[in-house]
């Protein structure tokens, strides 16, 4: 079960982190939507090349996460709290929080472990694009 956790948190991270140059290859990760300082905003994805995973872009330009708070709760049929974890990251020590976009979202599934849900909440900061 942590391995899972772990393997999402990273996958979360993934998404919301971008670089410079991308080679924008098929099929793309559905867009999300998330909530930043009020407004919400569609975030698209496209590829980094081969095997290196996803890049997030709002409006044609990147968006790079450099700190936040993810949370994983696993829950079963009843609603029971089965496993939760949470973690913190800041990779951009010394910038003041201001210059950040406050963005957040929950994503929800149901896992193949017959009868267990997972959510997935991110409240993150977020380099505004050209910023």
């Amino acid at each position: 079960m942590r391995r899972l956790s772990s393997v999402l948190i990273a996958f979360a991270l993934l998404v919301v982190t971008a670089v410079p140059a991308l080679a924008a290859q098929p099929p793309r990760p559905e867009p999300l939507t998330i909530d930043c300082d009020g407004m919400v905003i569609t975030v698209e994805f496209r590829h980094r090349g081969a095997g290196a995973g996803a890049a997030a872009f709002y409006e044609g330009r990147p968006l790079l996460a450099l700190g936040g708070t993810f949370e994983f709760v696993i829950t079963d049929a009843d609603d029971n709290v089965v496993s939760q974890e949470s973690e913190t990251f800041r990779l951009a020590k010394g910038i003041d929080d201001d210059r950040f976009l406050h963005c957040s979202f929950v994503e929800t599934f149901d896992l193949p472990e017959g009868g267990l849900t997972a959510t997935l909440t991110a409240n993150l900061l977020v380099y505004p694009p050209g910023g």
